[in-house]
C-alpha cells in the first residue's frame, strides 16, 4: 500500500483537493467527504492527505463518534484498532459552524483559529504560499499552482461545501 500524497485546502465553508492517487498504478479518486454524525446529526466536511484507506476509515469513525468524542476511543480496551497502528495521514474537518480542525493519528481535533484557509499534503506549502502572496488568489488557483510544483498533485480539482440547511420539519 502506498500513500496518496496530495493537496487539500480547507476554508471556513468548503474543502478543496486534487484528485490524484499516487500508487504503483496511479488513479483518480475522491479525497473529500460529507459526513453526518449518526447520533447528533452534526454535519462535517472532511478530506485527508495520506493513505486512502486511512481517509475512508476516518470518515466512518467521524460518522460513528462525531468530532468531539473521537478522543474517547483511546479509552477503549482495543485501542488502537489494527488499521490505526499504521495510520499516517492528516485529516482536515470543516464544521457547519465554520470551524476548521486538523486531526492526526491521535484523533484529537486541533482547531485552526488564525487562518481563513489551511493547506495540507505534499503540495500544501505551495498552495499556502500562493494564497499568501498572490493578490486575488483563489483556492483553485492555489491547487493548480501546487500541481505545477508537486508531482503528487494533479487535476481535476474537487470541491465540496455544505448545502443550505433545510428548515426543521414542523412537529
Amino acid at each position: 500500500m502506498e500513500a496518496i500524497i496530495t493537496t487539500i485546502v480547507a476554508t471556513r465553508t468548503a474543502l478543496y483537493s486534487d484528485s490524484y492517487c499516487n500508487t504503483s498504478h496511479p488513479f483518480g479518486t475522491q479525497k473529500l467527504y460529507k459526513v453526518s454524525h449518526k447520533k447528533s446529526g452534526d454535519e462535517f466536511l472532511m478530506g485527508g492527505a495520506g493513505y486512502l484507506s486511512d481517509i475512508v476509515y476516518f470518515a466512518r469513525l467521524l460518522a460513528e463518534h462525531g468530532l468531539q468524542d473521537l478522543w474517547k476511543l483511546h479509552q477503549g480496551e482495543h485501542w488502537p484498532p489494527k488499521i490505526m497502528k499504521q495510520f499516517d495521514s492528516d485529516i482536515l474537518v470543516v464544521t457547519r459552524e465554520k470551524e476548521i480542525f486538523l486531526v492526526d493519528k491521535t484523533l484529537v481535533p486541533m482547531p485552526v483559529i488564525d487562518k481563513k484557509a489551511y493547506c495540507i499534503g505534499s503540495g500544501g506549502d505551495w498552495a499556502s504560499a500562493y494564497l499568501e502572496l498572490v493578490a486575488d488568489a483563489t483556492i483553485e488557483g492555489a491547487i493548480e499552482y501546487a500541481a505545477k510544483r508537486d508531482e503528487n498533485t494533479k487535476a481535476p480539482i474537487h470541491r465540496i461545501s455544505f448545502g443550505r440547511k433545510r428548515p426543521e420539519d414542523p412537529e
